[in-house]
């Protein structure tokens, strides 16, 4: 008898620095799915690492279930993860980032790509050293569900973002692609310069990347935050990360 094995995952924050000491970040709010789906679910309240980062609250939940609908079983997943009142550094500020993912999978296509959507993932009142930064995710993204729609329809999503690891032009099925779920930014940041892919370089401080979205035939990663910190402190830190997909054996 075949079955079907959920994966879900979802971490409110986690990194590591290397300078100007030699620490992790512990993960904060993790949450797992079991392969037999379920649910799960994990909160941190006023987190803290020295002055650095902190944060007011962040939760995750991860949701694996089946139902029948019009005669035909589905496999349906949920991973999410929120972080309200994000300092870091006094640099990048937020009230709330939220990372959502969801997948919906038939029975009678369990060997089939993955169909999965980042619907309501959004950043409230997101700030770069004070100033309001407005992402708005990509249309086109919600009309691809699978990475062969994203490769079919992918020209306005690649042509957004430079820091794509595949294009159209090698759509091959093991290949991953990388690349925002936001349009290009239409705000500017004085001080920073703003490429392609919704990263944001400040000479003080380091490289921020909004939206990063990680595409495979079955599986999906989303971070709402990441930030490569380069000087004076040294270190790599992410917030709002989900991930998953699910397969038939």
């Amino acid at each position: 008898m075949s079955r079907y094995a959920f994966r879900a995952g979802a971490a409110a924050a986690g990194g590591f620095f290397t300078r100007p000491f030699n620490e992790p970040v512990p993960v904060q709010a993790a949450s797992f799915l079991m392969p037999v789906g379920g649910y799960g679910s994990a909160r941190v309240e006023q987190f803290r690492f020295h002055e650095i980062i902190s944060f007011k609250a962040a939760y995750t939940q991860v949701i694996g279930t089946q139902h029948e609908q019009n005669g035909t079983i589905r496999y349906e997943t949920l991973a999410a993860a929120v972080v309200e009142g994000l300092n870091i550094l006094d640099i990048v500020t937020a009230d709330r980032v939220v990372a959502r993912l969801t997948s919906a999978t038939p029975a009678e296509a369990k060997a089939a790509e993955l169909e999965a959507v980042p619907f309501g993932s959004y950043f409230e009142n997101l700030r770069i050293a004070g100033q309001p930064v407005r992402p708005t995710c990509h249309p086109h993204l919600f009309d691809a569900k699978s990475k062969s729609d994203i490769l079919k329809n992918a020209t306005p999503l690649f042509d957004a973002d430079s820091t794509t690891t595949a294009t159209p032009m090698t759509p091959s099925r093991d290949a991953r692609l990388r690349f925002s779920i936001f349009q290009p930014l239409k705000d500017q940041v004085a001080g920073a310069t703003i490429f392609p892919g919704c990263r944001i370089q400040i000479a003080s401080f380091g490289d921020i990347f909004l939206g990063e979205f990680v595409v495979s035939a079955g599986h999906r990663q989303l971070t709402m935050i990441r930030v490569e910190l380069h000087s004076p402190e040294e270190g790599e830190v992410a917030f709002g990360s989900v991930e998953g997909n699910g397969s038939g054996y």
